[in-house]
């Protein structure tokens, strides 16, 4: 995912996303972690947030590398 990029890109902190989502800021690193995904909902809240459509925060061209190395194409 983009959203640390888009973020920062919008001199935001975590905690200053966290405030505007309503979660806790742990919940904003795990996003940008890969070790949680966000909601369906809360993507959309996200994209309006960080100004980008839903599709920008996702890293495609890494996930795609990732599931070839891991063998799942």
């Amino acid at each position: 995912m983009n959203i640390a990029a888009r973020r920062r890109k919008l001199k935001m902190t975590q905690d200053d996303l966290a405030k505007q989502l309503n979660v806790d800021r742990t919940t904003v690193t795990k996003w940008e972690t890969g070790k949680a995904a966000p909601r369906s909902f809360m993507l959309i809240r996200l994209a309006k947030i960080l100004q980008c459509p839903v599709e920008e925060l996702f890293d495609v061209e890494n996930d795609a590398q990732t599931e070839v190395r891991d063998g799942q194409e």
